[in-house]
């Protein structure tokens, strides 16, 4: 069996700069969400936190995340905003890119909305 090897160096950084290399710099997404330009698209929740279908306004796209020192890390980003105005806008970001938007919001909304982390940490934090 032959050892194990590795790319080479030479192709990793390789790979690196082509993918730093796309695009200009993308705006904060609290820039986005401000922008007057920005374009929201109505959607409908159902069992927004275990209540009814709720209607909310998103915006999605895919993009490179850098950190410094860091590999470059695809996904998809999800901003969220209220327009009955009850909650503050927010981003949802998933590394899936193939990951609907419907899907992100879901297990979002679904995080809390059951309760059952309660009987298991309610314990451990002496409640």
């Amino acid at each position: 069996m032959p050892p194990f090897t590795s790319r080479p160096r030479r192709a990793i950084q390789a790979r690196w700069e082509d993918l730093a290399s796309k695009g200009e710099r993308l705006p904060n997404l609290s820039v986005v969400a401000e922008a007057p330009t920005t374009v929201w698209t109505p959607m409908a929740v159902g069992g927004w936190y275990g209540n009814a279908e709720r209607t909310v306004e998103i915006v999605t796209k895919t993009a490179l995340w850098y950190s410094t020192g860091l590999p470059a890390v695809p996904l998809r980003w999800v901003l969220i905003r209220d327009p009955q105005g009850e909650f503050e806008t927010q981003a949802l970001l998933c590394t899936n890119l193939a990951t609907q938007p419907e899907q992100i919001i879901s297990w979002f909304v679904r995080r809390l909305s059951d309760g059952s982390h309660l009987p298991r940490s309610t314990p451990a934090l002496g409640i």
